[in-house]
């Protein structure tokens, strides 16, 4: 996309037809081609990511621009779900969920680009967002409009992105984005069935994003599963392949979304079934299979974390491999009866009611956050059967 731009304004600049045809027709890389491949129905880009979707973002646009002042039209459609994407999966503070390589980040931070999208689509949703910032960018100056719009920067709603496999499930004061679907290529994670939650006007279930790809804990923690709101079989990594939706229901004051990722570990099938309504999330994790496993069901959020269970400090990691040898000050309980855990941040509150189960073991510890000098709260509980249902309450 970037080179399309490179080679496009050039051409224009020069008068070289040529150039122009190249950059927007090619039938394999060309502006167009990128439009109608690269972006999934739903405007995000493919790879899944925020981050990346932005620089997309941050590429395509002086094309579209040139061309427009050239006499061509590129501002599709199509086109325009690109700006829709990070609204839709922005949560309450603007912050995006942080799934895949390069988490992204706010999405005010990308108002400049918004500018240009308001003046050529004229979407109020986008004068909501110019409405929250300063409009001082160069972007402001040359393209912005006089006037933007009122009203809720962020969708009040619950919405599906089918395509790329993304819910946002919305009640009042509560958001879940979960993530069940499309791998995302190279930049992907192992997380199917990865949720990050928002309530009480703070961040709870957090996804760690990534960092500098060349720094090993890259490998070692941001992209292992046991690092993601999900769960890890025998402490190994899921494969890289896609879930799948099952429903998506919104009546009643509550969402309901259940997804499947039968094809990440081998034998073994995986099933989240989650509710949001006003004050809780109601989250069932099923595991089944035909020989025993060893399930870890894992929620890593920031904040004082304290168990209703005895806990004992465990002298050891979790583990040697696959993110587990970095949550450390790890502690330890066994239980059959129900319990809960506590998260506390700044005056809010989120309790982790779990059901009961014969076996359950409990550990807590921490391990590294978006920065890696962080230490954020996790986590995990884990059954060794053929069989078992992780059931929980998140109340805030």
């Amino acid at each position: 996309c970037w080179k399309n731009s490179a080679v496009g304004l050039a051409g224009f600049s020069i008068g070289n037809p040529d150039l122009v045809s190249e950059a927007i027709d090619d039938s394999d890389r060309g502006f167009s081609a990128q439009i109608a491949r690269g972006v999934t129905d739903d405007g995000l880009w493919f790879e899944g990511s925020l981050g990346y979707h932005r620089y997309t973002m941050d590429a395509l646009w002086p094309l579209a621009e040139a061309a427009r002042l050239a006499g061509t039209d590129l501002y599709t459609e199509r086109y325009r779900t690109v700006y829709d994407a990070p609204l839709v999966l922005a949560l309450p503070d603007g912050n995006a969920p942080g799934f895949n390589d390069s988490a992204g980040g706010n999405v005010l931070t990308a108002a400049p680009l918004y500018e240009i999208a308001f003046a050529r689509w004229k979407s109020p949703a986008y004068g909501r967002l110019l409405s929250r910032t300063r409009r001082t960018s160069l972007e402001a100056l040359l393209y912005g409009a006089d006037e933007t719009s009122s009203g809720p920067m962020i969708p009040g709603e619950s919405m599906l992105l089918r395509a790329p496999g993304y819910g946002m499930l919305r009640a009042p004061g509560i958001t879940v984005a979960a993530r069940f679907g499309m791998h995302g290529g190279g930049h992907g994670h192992p997380d199917k069935l990865n949720i990050v939650t928002f309530g009480a006007g703070k961040p709870w279930g957090v996804d760690p994003g990534s960092i500098n790809y060349g720094v090993p804990l890259h490998r070692e923690w941001y992209r292992t599963t046991i690092a993601h709101n999900t769960v890890s079989v025998d402490e190994q990594l899921q494969a890289n392949v896609d879930g799948a939706l099952e429903d998506w229901r919104t009546a009643a004051g509550a969402t309901t979304l259940i997804a499947s990722a039968n094809a990440v570990y081998p034998g073994v099938s995986l099933r989240r079934s989650i509710a949001v309504r006003k004050g809780s999330i109601e989250d069932r994790f099923e595991c089944r299979s035909a020989d025993e496993h060893v399930y870890d069901w894992a929620f890593h959020a920031p904040g004082r974390l304290t168990c209703s269970l005895d806990m004992e400090p465990r002298d050891a990691p979790l583990g040697a491999a696959n993110g587990y040898q970095h949550i450390t000050g790890v502690t330890h309980a066994r239980t059959d009866a129900a319990w809960h855990a506590r998260w506390e941040q700044e005056g809010a509150r989120l309790t982790l009611r779990v059901e009961p189960a014969p076996g359950t073991e409990v550990f807590t510890g921490v391990a590294p956050g978006r920065n890696p000098a962080d230490r954020v709260p996790c986590l995990v509980i884990r059954r060794r059967a053929r069989q078992t249902i992780f059931d929980t309450v998140h109340e805030l």
